[in-house]
């Protein structure tokens, strides 16, 4: 589980996968040195809330992937208006998805939805099934934890293939990127594969 002690070297993981490989973060040119002060943030948020998830190589000890996790109806973390402009479009995009998607959980009642925030593998350990692990392990906790369901905006192609052919999530909401507009500019119209951004939620009970 993320805690301090590994805090750091999850951080270093994170600023290693997101600006190589997520699309969005890839079409707004996020630098590693831009995206620490928002993985950083959302990183302690993980560890006060106890939802998150490292792996490691047993050989080295390193960590090498990363699950972070939260409670949909938690507040944003602190310091998040301090993060590079860069970020907004991301920002509002995957808040257009689960604004959606709460208005519906709000009228069943629901709170404890498990939030699958980011997710990913170091270079030299992908291919393995590494990400898929963690999730499922993330569920088994999420499921002993009482919640009644769990959500991930998929941003990439290989996220989407996990959740929804893999683990069995269920879309509900997305976005064309090519059609996305922030601040009048199509800011992901060069984001092919995939062509959107889903929302995909997996029901508990």
């Amino acid at each position: 589980m993320l805690s301090m002690k590994n805090l750091e070297e999850t951080i270093a993981c994170i600023v290693d996968v997101f600006p190589r490989a997520e699309p969005m973060t890839k079409a707004v040119e996020i630098t590693s040195d831009e995206f620490y002060p928002f993985a950083e943030i959302y990183c302690k948020k993980a560890i006060r809330e106890r939802l998150s998830l490292i792996a490691r190589d047993m050989a080295t000890g390193n960590i090498i992937g990363f699950l972070i996790s939260e409670n949909l109806a938690s507040e944003p973390p602190n310091g998040i208006e301090t993060i590079n402009e860069k970020f907004l479009p991301i920002i509002k995009l995957l808040d257009g998805l689960d604004e959606n998607y709460k208005e519906e959980a709000l009228k069943l009642n629901e709170r404890n939805i498990l939030r699958l925030f980011m997710v990913g593998v170091s270079k030299h350990y992908e291919g393995l099934n590494l990400a898929t692990t963690l999730i499922e392990e993330n569920l088994k906790l999420a499921r002993q934890k009482n919640f009644s369901r769990a959500i991930g905006e998929a941003t990439s192609s290989i996220t989407q293939h996990i959740l929804r052919d893999k683990l069995g999530f269920n879309e509900k909401f997305s976005i064309e990127y090519k059609s996305y507009t922030y601040n009048g500019k199509h800011v992901f119209k060069n984001v092919k594969n995939p062509s959107r951004c889903v929302l995909l939620e997996k029901r508990f009970y």
